[in-house]
């Protein structure tokens, strides 16, 4: 049986990302999953301009993925095959009565919640790490968020809640994590106190978390761009990244051989780090291809 620890209650109020441009993120389309009416212009049916239109696929969640409290896998009906690949990795589930939902994301992605109605909900993060919440404090969004690895419970019924691939909040969650993997080189008790605020290491992390984001926010098309240009640029050179380099001139590192570096030098030649850079690319090309995938069909969630 799954534990269930509610750790941060949320009280916020949801909008439909389908009724308008996605200001959360850079590009006027939104990948979107859970009872999302998605943007595919005059595509066919299967996805392809110009296709034939193909009959619906339906995916299940399996119960045994689902929660103690939430015990019911929720089915997805969907005009494109290709997203079920995604949302597979979005396991969701409801009570008895189907009056809530729960939600995990397996992904590398950072997902917004929101709802089809515009009603009130209340957003529960559930045994939240320490890292996830690193992140939050540092972002301090207005959104309800699902981080990698994270899962939530949302007080609404299914039918109205959407959730879709925020590529701002993925490259703040990898600038974030980079950071961190850094100052970790000094120690275990250097990452662990960083994530909690309380050493200059702490304040570094958090200025590149929401360096990320915004710089995020100035990249036409994310998309479509090359990560690890995108996370060098930000984090080495930008105006976003500037508070990042700053804070990151009081944090000591340490190289794989072991001799000691300063966290605003690394940032600075963050192109010459291939594993770290790499790792970005890995996290973002996820993220980038499930934004592009989930504009494509008309989706629904119900109780099966």
């Amino acid at each position: 049986m799954k534990c269930i620890r509610p750790v941060v209650l949320v009280l916020l109020t949801m909008t439909l990302a389908a009724c308008g441009p996605d200001t959360g993120d850079t590009t006027a389309g939104s990948g979107g999953g859970g009872s999302s009416a998605g943007g595919g212009g005059d595509a066919g049916g299967d996805g392809r301009a110009g296709g034939s239109p193909t009959a619906p696929v339906v995916y299940r969640v399996p119960d045994d993925e689902c929660p103690s409290d939430y015990p019911y896998g929720l089915t997805i009906t969907t005009d494109v095959e290709a997203e079920v690949e995604y949302l597979k990795h979005m396991p969701a589930c409801t009570n008895g009565a189907a009056t809530a939902m729960w939600l995990r994301n397996d992904t590398d992605a950072v997902w917004k919640l929101q709802s089809r109605s515009g009603s009130s909900g209340q957003v529960t993060r559930l045994d939240e790490t320490l890292r996830q919440a690193s992140f939050m404090d540092a972002v301090g969004s207005s959104l309800p968020l699902l981080m990698p690895k994270g899962n939530v419970s949302v007080n609404v019924p299914p039918e109205d809640v959407n959730w879709s691939v925020s590529l701002d909040y993925t490259l703040g969650w990898a600038a974030h994590d980079l950071a961190v993997e850094r100052v970790a080189s000094a120690g275990e008790t250097a990452a662990v106190a960083a994530l909690g605020r309380r050493s200059p290491a702490g304040a570094a992390v958090a200025a590149c978390a929401l360096a990320g984001v915004e710089g995020a926010k100035t990249v036409s098309h994310l998309e479509e761009a090359d990560s690890r240009e995108v996370m060098i640029e930000v984090l080495g050179s930008s105006v976003a990244g500037l508070k990042c380099r700053t804070e990151a001139q009081r944090v000591r590192t340490f190289n794989a051989d072991g001799t000691p570096a300063v966290l605003s030098d690394e940032l600075s030649h963050l192109g010459a780090n291939t594993e770290l850079i790499e790792k970005v690319h890995t996290r973002m090309d996820f993220a980038q291809r499930a934004f592009k995938a989930l504009t494509l069909g008309l989706k629904f969630w119900h109780r099966g």
